[in-house]
């Protein structure tokens, strides 16, 4: 998919950055198969997000900053 490490976390990064804004005005992001070893710090910071999809990565923890969006 992606030649390097580098390059798939600036396409991630990129493609994250499109979804936060449209979670502003839907309510919902869909993070689902990105290969996340954590979860991106600025879902903390969508106080409107309603409904978080992040099936199919890798997260093994959450951090305690997860309260902010429950």
């Amino acid at each position: 998919m992606w030649s390097n490490a580098a390059q798939a976390a600036a396409v991630i990064q990129s493609e994250l950055e499109s979804k936060y804004k449209s979670a502003k005005s839907t309510g919902s992001i869909d993070v689902h198969s990105y290969r996340l070893t954590e979860m991106p710090e600025a879902l903390f910071t969508l106080p409107e997000l309603r409904r978080l999809m992040a099936h199919d990565n890798q997260i093994t923890a959450l951090p305690s900053q997860v309260d902010t969006i429950l």
